[in-house]
């Protein structure tokens, strides 16, 4: 793409709040209490998303984070494809996902400071004191 073509997209998504989903959330005990989306991807699923994870924890013991993620994203009603791209390297309805699930990491990371977020990708083991 030349620079005048990524000029009236960068323009066209700053005006409409559509691209890459970035989003802020409000966390209080580990839990997603409530949440902001300042620019959606453009199926609009950002905000399905985010609804989906009110009063959600996100370090729970039985389901993890990426998967709570993955079943709103799966339960928006989304066109996207299925059949691997060769651009991607993978489905658009994959690669949505993925920037779905990034957002919400890096929100929670604006809120928390760095975490690991390989905890957000398993179930966290229960623990137990003797």
């Amino acid at each position: 793409q030349d620079d005048a073509s990524r000029s009236v997209i960068r323009r066209f998504m700053d005006t409409f709040k559509v691209g890459r989903p970035v989003v802020e959330l409000d966390i209080k005990d580990g839990k997603i209490l409530n949440g902001r989306i300042l620019r959606t991807q453009p199926c609009g699923s950002a905000y399905y998303i985010v609804q989906q994870l009110r009063n959600e924890s996100i370090y729970d013991g039985k389901v993890s984070l990426d998967e709570k993620i993955s079943l709103a994203h799966h339960s928006f009603p989304c066109s996207a494809s299925v059949d691997k791209g060769p651009v991607l390297g993978d489905s658009p309805l994959h690669a949505a996902g993925y920037l779905a699930r990034d957002c919400i990491h890096d929100a929670i990371e604006q809120q928390l400071g760095i975490v690991d977020r390989t905890k957000f990708h398993r179930p966290q083991e229960a623990t137990t004191s003797s």
